[in-house]
């Protein structure tokens, strides 16, 4: 952003920063970067005869200078009519409904001019960074509107204000030449993409922008000290200072805001918070570096203050999308799913191009199980920016639920080359390779997942799941403990672990950790059916039912929760319901074994053998190694006099570790016995 001020021939050089107009003949560039540009012109600058060519000439100048400075180009892609809001009385305000609004296209940056004449004169020019955005006001003096462009083009590309007059880059554009240390930063962030999601700049020039940007930042503070002091100053360090040379002005602080965005890339969040908090001491105003500085405690871990922070900051700036999308963050992280849905839809509503809130939106949609409704959200963040790594990853998760695993590999691999770094797409490959029965191959891609990030909660979650398939109740607790060590209100990881301590028959503890991931909005029927059989566990039987209601009118076709319908009705003696229950679950899913072995007993308890032999021998092909079920069928063999049959599923029984009843052990063997002896008679 930029005030405009008449250039002042009288105002010294000052001694802040040491300022070269060009760089050498020498500086060449082995490849020139073109930008594609979009123009919008709004109503009143249509009106304007000959505005087309008068603008396109404006960034000629422009683009020629940043041609012969820093090898970069602008080309004019495509003009496009623009009706500007006849309320607003700030640059800043139109800039932003046209970020909410205007979509770029296959362009890299959004250029628009506004001729409207109830704005602020005082400020001609706003950029959005990250989002590649400038928002002019229309002038007929050539050299104000030059010197507008090349300074909000300069910000797109890392430069920021400094308190010199012979700069382009002073907040007031008294100067019209680049100074030494916005060159630097220019350079170092001239290869930024204006097609991602990400911050833009180059991930190989981080460090040295965080030492070129923590320079500049340094001369800021030794400027405020010489105002402190009462140090003598130039007419220009009295302009920057205001008045009575001792009120600091707000607009240096974008050098602190550059410098916090860059640490909080490096993931250091305290120095993010500290420069964030600097920033604040220039300019208390500044929503952006509030907005930063939620999301540094966010990161930080401190949901709570984060949460605080962007609701301080609705109330000095209601309806700011940005903020009601951290915020939407911020209660996901707390588990309150719905609330994140809430505060995602209302950013939405403000902005519906928000790329990243459609993809938290579908991520939460999934995390509730609305498998349609989140991969129609993942579809517009992808089609607003088809370069968005995490929404492929997402959209990969989705197509692995629905088991299109060749359209879920496609994803993940979409993901991870463009951004090799991100775990997300490994831990979805992971899921393929797991579901697909291929562990070794899922726990590799899980660990590689955690290689880029060690607290990687999701990949700890998922190791966790493939020990429980496999029966390692104990592992898996190790591994959803670890993923609750790094995200307590991981409420995935709380159910899963109340599902192991359930196995381990410990009802009352797998009660509270599924209750803990319904409190945190995690609520599929699984839940409830699990709580269900925890009740049963210790003899709730209404209780029971009535989880198992529940997790019907979530999933009316899930044969597991009839089959322990038909346990609970067992339990209370209605037997004829009992039946219906578990033949309702054979009837959803006739290869779950549980319910055939469940109605066999009925029939076995009403001395019905046939019909409950015939049930038994059904489960067992469904689910062989059943030493209980074993048993059974030996029991009834037995029954039947097949003696010899009846010790063969004694000896599977015995083989697949269940105790058999030693007086049925004996008594079997005496009758193969008596037979034996009869036989040789």
């Amino acid at each position: 952003m930029m005030r405009l001020i008449p250039s002042r021939g009288f105002l010294s050089f000052i001694a802040i920063f040491f300022f070269v107009s060009i760089l050498g003949p020498g500086h060449l560039f082995s490849q020139i970067r073109e930008i594609s540009v979009k123009v919008l012109a709004d109503e009143e600058l249509r009106k304007e005869p000959g505005w087309k060519t008068y603008t396109e000439g404006c960034l000629s100048q422009v683009s020629s200078e940043f041609e012969r400075l820093f090898g970069i180009r602008f080309r004019v892609k495509e003009f496009e009519d623009w009706t500007s809001n006849d309320a607003a009385r700030s640059v800043e305000t139109l800039a932003e409904e046209l970020d909410a609004q205007a979509d770029k296209g296959r362009s890299d940056i959004l250029l628009a001019f506004t001729a409207q004449k109830n704005l602020d004169q005082g400020f001609f020019g706003y950029s959005l960074f990250k989002e590649g955005l400038i928002l002019s006001q229309y002038t007929e003096a050539v050299p104000v509107l030059v010197k507008t462009l090349k300074h909000e083009f300069g910000h797109l590309f890392g430069g920021v204000h400094v308190a010199d007059a012979a700069s382009v880059m002073d907040y007031f554009v008294q100067g019209d030449q680049f100074d030494s240390l916005n060159i630097q930063a220019i350079d170092l962030v001239r290869e930024r993409s204006f097609q991602t999601i990400d911050f833009p700049v180059p991930k190989k020039n981080r460090s040295k922008a965080i030492a070129l940007y923590e320079k500049i930042c340094g001369a800021i503070r030794m400027s405020q000290r010489q105002g402190r002091s009462g140090e003598e100053t130039t007419p220009a360090i009295r302009g920057v200072w205001g008045e009575n040379w001792r009120h600091y002005t707000y607009y240096l602080d974008d050098a602190f805001l550059m410098l916090a965005h860059l640490y909080l890339e490096n993931k250091d969040h305290d120095k993010t918070i500290a420069t964030c908090q600097a920033a604040l001491k220039i300019n208390p105003d500044n929503i952006e570096t509030q907005n930063l500085l939620g999301i540094a405690f966010r990161r930080e871990g401190l949901i709570e203050q984060a949460i605080e922070k962007y609701q301080d900051i609705l109330r000095q700036k209601p309806g700011h999308p940005k903020v009601h999308y951290n915020l939407g963050i911020a209660y996901a992280k707390l588990g309150d799913l719905n609330a994140a849905l809430s505060e995602y839809k209302k950013a939405l509503e403000l902005k519906p191009n928000f790329t990243e809130a459609h993809n938290n939106l579908g991520e939460v949609q999934l995390r509730l199980g609305r498998i349609e409704d989140a991969e129609e959200e993942l579809g517009k963040a992808i089609s607003l920016c088809s370069e968005y790594p995490l929404a492929h990853s997402n959209l990969a998760e989705i197509y692995c639920r629905k088991k299109d695993y060749q359209a879920a590999w496609a994803e993940a691999e979409k993901a991870i080359a463009m951004n090799p770094e991100m775990p997300d797409p490994y831990n979805i490959i992971g899921n393929i390779y797991h579901q697909q029965g291929r562990d070794e191959e899922a726990v590799n891609a899980y660990h590689k997942a955690l290689s880029l990030e060690p607290g990687y909660e999701k990949a700890y979650f998922n190791l966790g799941i493939c020990c429980f398939d496999k029966d390692q109740v104990g592992e898996a607790k190790k591994y959803f403990l670890k993923a609750l060590e790094i995200n307590g209100n991981f409420a995935e990881a709380h159910a899963s672990l109340g599902y192991c301590l359930l196995r381990e028959n410990n009802a009352d503890q797998a009660i509270a950790e599924i209750e803990r991931a319904q409190k945190l909005g995690f609520r599929p029927a699984k839940t409830h059916i699990n709580l269900g059989a925890a009740y049963l566990q210790k003899g709730l039987i209404e209780r029971a039912i009535s989880e198992a209601e529940k997790a019907l009118d979530i999933d009316p076709g899930s044969a597991m929760t009839y089959n322990n319908l038909g346990i609970a009705y067992t339990k209370k003696g209605m037997v004829k319901t009992a039946m219906d229950q578990f033949s309702k679950a054979i009837e959803m899913d006739p290869k779950y074994k549980d319910p055939f072995f469940n109605l066999g007993n009925i029939y076995f308890q009403a001395g019905k053998l046939d019909q409950a032999l015939n049930l038994y021998l059904k489960a067992d092909k469904l689910g062989p190694n059943d030493g209980p079920l074993l048993n059974n069928i030996a029991v009834i063999y037995f029954e039947k006099g097949e003696f010899a049959l009846s010790l063969s599923y004694v000896d599977k029984a015995l083989a697949a570790g269940f105790k058999v009843h030693p007086d049925f052990l004996n008594a079997l063997k005496k009758k193969i016995k008596n037979r034996l002896e009869f036989s040789l008679a």
